[in-house]
């Protein structure tokens, strides 16, 4: 007996003594290979021990001693080992997403922050590890851990929230506008507003508010007066989606909104709250209460998460920094209650599974509300699908609309119509992506069909609970129809969708040829936001290259076509906004131009097309003028003749070689048959221009030679 005593003694001084100082990068690497392939054959599937492989690390460190490293796995997601075997063995892990340590917003940085702090904490306090916490290390650092086969936990949560969302571009769109800091020339929504909404939006929830709320911020008065009509907006559910590929502005205003309610403080350098006293009225939210960490031993408080998350109600997690603002995240799933699963609120970015595990002494200072979910005692809740709606939006999303917690109802009959193209924007197909999804297996069905109806192909039909890939259409349309009988149901289902749009101008393009139109790609559509494309025209001569234009039309300033010269690479012209009459020729000395078309985020026009010719001087027309300048070279007086096959408006103007109108020789209606214009070009410098006649969308150009 007391061999045994004496054994069990020796382990659990050689397991307090496992380190004597801090865990070394090997050691670490171990680790988080050994933890990888245990969770992973747990709750993702089954994978080799040597299938796995650490593809970077990033150590977190200030120079003078290491916090914790991140190793990256080659099948994805990372692993967080502290640098101290105070702490328990994994801080934090993903299977899905990237850890990223460049430019996190100020709460993703709190929350690593924390692990740093807690590291400093055992060090300064010079702690020793706690028996269980040094039993994980001498686990995890096993040699043989690939002979371990796992045994499947009972305890899971996986993540409730399918949203991605985030506090920058273009989710603040409707923010103020800052010169400095923010995202997309906006501030901040603030990591607050962004861990409500996705909460909120979890639920699709509320339809509209109630109330409304207008405010100037004591902090930043500059911002100006901020408002929200919560009654009087009906929230548009039905164009948000998790991972918007575009600028949304359904969700942009459903988070500026919420942000409002809670009188956020908008900055460039980080948003942050006044109060949080109303955003359950004008949301229409069940009453709810706040917990605080420091307040209940940590058995207690996971306690809590885990009955929250195990109902399907996100946590609203929040941390508070000793100086600054509070930071705000959503606790959505957990795996066997060692690790919670966080939503930080960055786009995705180090979402992950993060131990909340205590070290004695150290004060957390976080709190939480568990159990937030629509009032439905004073307002109707849920909002079940009913007869046919139509989807115009790039991207949306369509439900049952019994939400996360409900079953859909028996005998419904319901259908939507994805019909998003317009005369100015161009479809080629549709992608749907399901996320949710459970539907009784008798009897109950939801059908996609490849068209504008139920007499289309069908694309697909779906029961039961199997989520299936993504569902493509071949052309602009799909019908969706869900059917459901009279007998049993379940909890429905959940998909998005995104249009896949021709690529009309993107990268660079090498033009050689003598002759060639140019254009921003979209024809009778409207061209892109944030497009970015290049033109090099090099037809192999020395003589100036003059580039012609049949139209022109972009925002003002924003979208912008520049002309450069492609030897000296000077800017000879930039040109944007709407144009009535098309912008002048524009020419290039050394025969050769580069052209560079971009747009901003917001705002398009009907785009521009543009041709050069090096074996003519005429532009495109499709009529003979008998155009002809006499005398050219010309010195001071000049005769333009020209013929007219019918009584027609006629504009006859000069333009310089970058393009720029100069003046009008002649604006107004002529009869048919031949004229002759007389006009005096004296005041001009020496130099080459351009004289454009045009009628209608008609146009001819002729090259003048300017002399003394």
């Amino acid at each position: 007996m007391k061999s045994k005593i004496f054994l069990f003694v020796i382990s659990i001084v050689f397991s307090f003594n496992l380190f004597a100082e801090n865990v070394t990068i090997q050691q670490a690497k171990k680790v988080a290979l050994n933890f990888y392939f245990e969770k992973y054959n747990l709750f993702e599937g089954p994978v080799l021990y040597d299938q796995l492989a650490i593809h970077s690390t990033h150590v977190e460190s200030d120079g003078i001693q290491n916090f914790y490293y991140v190793f990256h796995v080659n099948k994805g997601g990372f692993v967080i080992v502290p640098a101290d075997d105070c702490l328990s063995p994994v801080l934090g892990y993903s299977f899905k997403h990237n850890f990223v340590a460049d430019n996190q917003p100020p709460n993703v940085k709190w929350w690593f922050g924390q692990f740093e702090e807690q590291v400093r904490y055992v060090r300064q306090k010079k702690l020793t590890p706690e028996i269980k916490t040094a039993d994980q290390w001498a686990y995890y650092l096993n040699d043989g851990f690939e002979l371990n086969k796992p045994v499947k936990s009972s305890k899971a949560v996986e993540p409730l929230l399918t949203t991605e969302w985030d506090q920058g571009w273009p989710y603040n769109y409707y923010c103020p506008e800052t010169p400095t800091g923010g995202s997309g020339g906006h501030t901040w929504v603030g990591c607050v507003a962004t861990a409500i909404a996705q909460i909120t939006y979890y639920w699709r929830w509320p339809d509209h508010g109630q109330g409304y709320t207008s405010y100037i911020s004591t902090v930043y008065p500059a911002t100006g007066v901020q408002s929200a009509d919560f009654e009087n907006t009906w929230y548009r559910y039905s164009e948000m989606v998790d991972e918007p590929q575009t600028v949304n502005l359904a969700i942009a205003e459903y988070s500026y909104h919420i942000a409002v309610g809670i009188h956020m403080n908008f900055s460039g350098g980080g948003s942050f709250p006044s109060t949080d006293d109303s955003i359950a009225y004008y949301l229409k939210l069940q009453p709810y209460d706040w917990y605080y960490r420091d307040n209940m031993p940590v058995e207690q408080w996971k306690e809590l998460l885990t009955t929250s998350l195990d109902s399907k109600f996100p946590v609203y997690y929040g941390g508070n920094p000793s100086s600054g603002s509070g930071h705000a995240f959503v606790c959505d799933g957990y795996q066997d209650e060692d690790h919670f699963h966080f939503n930080l609120g960055w786009g995705g970015q180090s979402n992950g599974y993060y131990t909340i595990d205590n070290i004695q002494g150290y004060n957390y200072d976080q709190d939480m509300v568990p159990n937030i979910c629509p009032d439905s005692l004073q307002f109707t809740y849920p909002q079940y699908c009913s007869g046919m709606d139509t989807c115009l939006s790039f991207e949306g999303s369509i439900t049952d609309g019994s939400g996360p917690i409900h079953n859909y109802l028996n005998n419904t009959q319901a259908s939507w119509l994805i019909d998003p193209q317009t005369e100015y924007d161009s479809v080629t197909n549709i992608v749907i992506m399901v996320k949710r999804f459970d539907l009784f297996n008798d009897g109950d069905r939801l059908y996609i069909y490849d068209g504008e109806d139920n007499t289309a192909p069908l694309l697909v039909e779906l029961s039961g609970s199997t989520i299936p890939g993504d569902i493509e259409s071949t052309g602009n349309k799909v019908f969706i129809e869900f059917i459901t009988d009279d007998a049993n149901t379940a909890p429905g289902f959940y998909l998005n969708y995104n249009c896949e749009r021709p690529d009309w101008c993107s990268g660079m393009t090498q033009l050689t040829e003598p002759a060639a139109t140019i254009n921003d790609g979209s024809g009778s559509f409207y061209y892109y936001n944030s497009t970015t494309c290049t033109w090099i025209i090099d037809p192999g001569i020395t003589d100036p290259l003059t580039l012609h234009f049949n139209y022109f039309d972009t925002e003002a300033e924003n979208d912008v076509l520049k002309i450069i010269d492609g030897v000296s690479q000077e800017l000879i012209a930039e040109i944007s906004g709407y144009y009535e009459e098309p912008p002048g020729p524009v020419t290039s000395p050394s025969g050769k131009m580069f052209l560079a078309f971009l747009s901003n985020n917001s705002v398009q026009g009907e785009g521009w097309e543009a041709w050069y010719d090096i074996n003519t001087g005429l532009s495109k027309n499709t009529r003979d003028f008998n155009f002809q300048i006499i005398p050219n070279p010309v010195t001071s007086d000049v005769q333009i003749r020209f013929n007219l096959q019918s009584g027609e408006n006629v504009t006859i103007q000069i333009f310089d070689v970058v393009g720029q109108k100069l003046e009008y020789l002649i604006k107004k209606t002529l009869t048919p048959g031949h004229h002759s214009i007389h006009s005096n070009l004296g005041h001009l410098p020496e130099g080459i221009y351009f004289c454009r006649l045009q009628t209608g969308n008609e146009m001819v150009t002729k090259k003048v030679i300017k002399v003394k």
